[in-house]
């Protein structure tokens, strides 16, 4: 407390003891304030018992006097908060940098304070990650649904992209806005439903082709058998379907072996085109072209592969959508596979035997063998 403040305190209080001394009469009297003081009390006269003073005053200079105490004593309280001395804060102890402007521009984007100890925005990024908690980059992504996992639950994966190949079973149905259809799923050979607004797929879609179907699973079809058992199938709302091969579909090729080697006689060509290694099976693809003016037969129906001491025969495959023909017009030119099981090891150093050719005309034709 400064010395004028301390002045300005004693004086009030010497004031006030004046009061108290000359006018307690008078004061006892006056009634006190509700402040809280002392409860239940309404004078002084009530605290204290009264004494006797001689002196008078008229009520006019109490007043007066009051007002002066008054007025000291609140110059008195107002100085001494006003010079009460501050709590330096954490700019002054140097602990956090002042924010205030200063005549140095700060750019729009002006960094945080600086506590010691702690780290800046700028390390933030790259303080090691807590012992025990993995990295972003190192939670693995979530796998998509498998095929059977769909299958077994479709309403669970409403909403999930698929791109499915499958064959389809019976006629498509054919709607004023849309045409639906089943197929059968080659990975787990169940089935699934579809529908579509592409209404060109009826020039060449049918029962047994083979299509690619790209969608979003929108619901489950749920029905009975002939015989009252219960089916379900996912259905499929297809953005885009596609004609593709059995082979495709049923057994993608691992590895293509390319040849372009062809045999000759009498004016029937055959040529080995390449050679299809699948998970399941060997596919050789052939190209016949019959140069002749008469009709030429070659059966492939006994076909077989020979690799050093073991025989592979044809496998049927039906409803083959790449047959090769036991007939050729005169001036025909026809492409298609020739199945065999999965060979071991390859087919390196294998030969195929297609067997003989034959013509109207009695012509000594030679077996066809290719070698690999």
């Amino acid at each position: 407390m400064n010395l004028p403040v301390s002045i300005a305190f004693f004086l009030a209080l010497a004031l006030a003891t004046k009061l108290e001394s000359e006018y307690r009469p008078q004061l006892e009297e006056l009634p006190l304030l509700s402040c809280g003081w002392w409860p239940g009390r309404t004078s002084l006269k009530e605290i204290q018992p009264q004494t006797t003073l001689p002196m008078r005053a008229p009520a006019s200079q109490i007043n007066i006097l009051f007002r002066k105490a008054f007025i000291l004593w609140a110059l008195a309280i107002s100085a001494c908060s006003s010079s009460a001395p501050r709590q330096p804060s954490l700019i002054d102890r140097g602990l956090v940098q002042s924010s205030a402007p200063s005549s140095v521009t700060e750019p729009s984007n002006s960094r945080p304070p600086v506590v010691p100890g702690l780290p800046s925005s700028d390390q933030f990024s790259t303080l090691p990650p807590t012992p025990g908690t993995p990295s972003a980059a190192a939670v693995p992504p979530k796998p998509a649904p498998t095929i059977a996992a769909i299958m077994a639950d479709p309403r669970a994966y409403v909403g999930t992209r698929v791109n499915w190949a499958g064959k389809i079973v019976g006629q498509p149905e054919v709607y004023e806005t849309f045409i639906a259809f089943q197929a059968n799923n080659s990975e787990v050979d169940q089935p699934f439903v579809v529908g579509t607004t592409d209404f060109s797929l009826q020039t060449w879609m049918k029962s047994g082709s083979y299509v690619r179907v790209i969608g979003e699973v929108v619901d489950e079809f749920r029905g009975t058998t002939g015989v009252g058992v219960a089916v379900s199938a996912p259905i499929i709302k297809a953005a885009l379907v596609s004609k593709m091969r059995r082979a495709d579909a049923e057994a993608p090729a691992l590895n293509i072996l390319t040849y372009g080697k062809t045999t000759s006689q009498f004016g029937f060509d055959v040529r080995l085109d390449r050679v299809e290694l699948a998970l399941a099976e060997t596919r050789v693809y052939l190209t016949l072209t019959n140069h002749r003016s008469d009709r030429v037969h070659l059966f492939t129906f006994d076909a077989k592969l020979l690799k050093g001491a073991e025989q592979f025969d044809k496998r049927s495959v039906f409803e083959s959508d790449e047959e090769i023909p036991s007939e050729l017009l005169p001036g025909v030119e026809a492409s298609g596979a020739i199945v065999f099981p999965e060979i071991p090891d390859g087919v390196s150093g294998a030969r195929v035997y297609l067997g003989t050719p034959s013509a109207a005309t009695d012509l000594p034709f030679q077996e066809v063998v290719l070698s690999l």
